[in-house]
């Protein structure tokens, strides 16, 4: 019989296990991802790994650390995920038809010349057409 104080314990299902860091270079690729705003998608075709492996590199919850195979892939073609990601990393704003014209008409004449521009109605600034004067 069981002394009233002395209560049985339920087994213990879960037992304790550390959480592992990740890391250095998945911190790092979390990192570039965020920047840029790269999909996994993209680092999977130009890595020629799977997206879901990508997708759990990503995931802070899984301990898959990626193999060193992978980072070097990366690292190859990441000037080539970068520039075809589709969002933009800085935003530069338009240019007014009349700060372009500002700017020409303070500009010396020599300089004027030699850099001759022309603006259309959309706002764009073009080269004009050097002509020649016999």
């Amino acid at each position: 019989m069981v002394n009233p104080s002395q209560k049985r314990h339920r087994a213990v299902k879960r037992r304790y296990s550390p959480v592992q860091r990740p890391n250095g270079n998945r911190i790092r690729l979390w990192a570039l991802v965020r920047l840029f705003k790269i999909s996994p998608s993209a680092i999977a075709k130009a890595t020629n790994y799977s997206r879901p492996y990508v997708a759990r590199l990503l995931s802070p919850r899984d301990e898959c650390n990626g193999s060193a195979e992978f980072f070097r892939t990366l690292e190859m073609k990441l000037p080539e995920v970068i520039a075809g990601r589709t969002g933009l990393f800085l935003t530069c704003p338009a240019v007014t038809v009349q700060r372009v014209r500002n700017v020409l008409e303070q500009m010396p004449a020599d300089e004027v010349a030699l850099g001759a521009m022309v603006v259309d109605w959309g706002g764009a600034v073009h080269p004009e057409p050097q002509t020649k004067v016999s």
